[in-house]
């Protein structure tokens, strides 16, 4: 009778962990993947061909002043 409790309470704790685990693999995704990725497509559009680091400081610079 223990036994098939402990199974059961161990199945909840993996679908539980397993759940937390897609929810914070999500929000990580979407507040901090998501936005960056973005941003960086942006530097890279302003850029074109210029592959210095003076340009992407400025690109950079002008980007992020442009999102506020």
């Amino acid at each position: 009778m223990k036994t098939l409790k402990l199974k059961k309470s161990l199945k909840v704790d993996l679908a539980l962990t397993t759940g937390v685990a897609l929810l914070a693999a999500m929000l990580w995704y979407v507040y901090w993947v998501q936005p960056r990725d973005e941003f960086l497509h942006a530097v890279m559009d302003c850029m074109e061909d210029d592959t210095d680091e003076a340009a992407y400081q400025e690109c950079a610079r002008l980007v992020a002043n442009s999102t506020r």
